[in-house]
């Protein structure tokens, strides 16, 4: 919680929608998410697409990477190449 509370400080206005949800197994998720922000204090917004790989042990998010783009989380997944 800590970690998206920094992430989203710098924003006046800040949302993220869920694209797609990917079962990777072995207890991995990968999600990618689109996210929008208005910088603090400005008219400008800026658009970003994240990848997640969600670690789930006994029905409990325990992990959470970050990529700047999912391929690179379907990557980390053994997914290479599927589609996000």
């Amino acid at each position: 919680m800590e970690f998206f509370a920094e992430w989203t400080d710098a924003y006046d206005e800040w949302t993220q929608e869920i694209e797609s949800v990917i079962d990777a197994g072995d207890g991995h998720v990968v999600v990618t998410t689109r996210q929008r922000g208005r910088l603090r204090g400005s008219d400008s917004w800026v658009a970003l697409r994240v990848g997640f790989l969600y670690t789930v042990e006994k029905g409990r998010l325990v992990r959470a990477d970050v990529y700047t783009n999912p391929e690179e989380a379907l990557e980390a997944a053994g997914l290479r190449g599927r589609a996000p």
